[in-house]
């Protein structure tokens, strides 16, 4: 049978009663795992003014009805869910409960689920916060560029930072270079002839898994202090205070490293990753292999200054 096309005007669908699925309708949803069955699964609340209210969204956001059809165990996805049935406006309920930007949100108002894509309408929070984290000038605009748009999100890893699952009053810590990176990599751009860069991230991520990009930037972030100040100065619980005391916003090493664009920053890695494999995979009986100091001092292109700029803050003596 050939696929039909449900159009973005959900309303033609159903009527504001309680919902029987007629042949007709299973015939024009196709296939239960289309994500467009989803949406219409979603719609078919037994409350009609519940049903009003998710027709309305459905038409204003229609990439937040498939992840809405049943109860998730996402808290943000819960809590969009439970303000939706408080009657509370979309265009309010999202910047306030994920910390995103109105623009961002309203970015997706009317954009049609088949031209974002089911990879990104599965997994509706993650799509605002890239939304919200990308330059608005690099937004993705065709059904490529959304599919690309995604496959850079997977690639930096953003995906499996809890920062970016859960509701904006949850305290977990952003991953700032990652975000850099992956704004560095939307700002080349979407066509085939802007892939290299991500293409060497994927390339390079196989075969270690310990030595990510985001083990980058840990090594990193320890090296730095270790060099600055030596092993010993720190107690191990007081290492995340002055890396970050804070709390909040980049660490000092993250601050550094934002200086980079996103080619540079691919080049370190690239660097730090061959010295790595090179250290783990080279016999005990082989000549001495440099220490992590003097790995980061040939990744680095400014190390001595990156050393100066640590140092000069303080440490407690206690």
């Amino acid at each position: 049978m050939q696929r039909q096309f449900v159009s973005q005007d959900y309303s033609v669908l159903f009527q504001a009663t309680p919902f029987v699925a007629s042949d007709r309708t299973l015939r024009f949803m196709d296939m239960e795992d289309d994500i467009r069955y989803d949406v219409a699964v979603w719609l078919t609340g037994q409350n009609p003014w519940l049903h009003q209210q998710r027709e309305s969204l459905a038409n204003a956001y229609p990439f937040l009805s498939p992840a809405l059809k049943k109860r998730s165990k996402n808290p943000a996805e819960a809590a969009i869910m439970d303000a939706i049935h408080r009657r509370e406006s979309p265009e309010e309920t999202l910047p306030t409960l994920l910390g995103i930007s109105r623009a961002a949100a309203a970015a997706l108002r009317h954009v049609d689920v088949e031209t974002i894509g089911e990879g990104w309408c599965r997994h509706p929070v993650e799509l605002l916060r890239a939304l919200n984290i990308v330059d608005p000038t690099a937004r993705p605009r065709t059904h490529y560029d959304w599919a690309v748009f995604h496959r850079y999100w997977m690639i930096v890893g953003l995906h499996l930072c809890p920062a970016y699952l859960a509701p904006a009053s949850h305290s977990h810590r952003r991953m700032y270079v990652l975000e850099h990176l992956f704004r560095g990599l939307c700002l080349n751009g979407y066509q085939p002839q802007c892939h290299g860069l991500a293409n060497r991230l994927v390339s390079g991520q196989e075969g270690f898994p310990s030595l990510q990009f985001v083990d980058y930037v840990a090594y990193v972030e320890s090296c730095l202090i270790d060099a600055a100040y030596g092993l010993q100065t720190f107690k191990a619980d007081d290492r995340d205070t002055f890396i970050d005391p804070s709390g909040i916003g980049p660490t000092r090493s993250e601050s550094l490293m934002l200086r980079y664009l996103a080619e540079e920053l691919v080049r370190q890695w690239e660097v730090w990753r061959g010295l790595m494999v090179v250290r783990k995979c080279t016999a005990p009986s082989q000549p001495q292999l440099p220490n992590p100091k003097e790995i980061l001092r040939k990744v680095l292109p400014d190390f001595n200054d990156a050393v100066l700029w640590i140092m000069q803050y303080p440490v407690s003596a206690d």
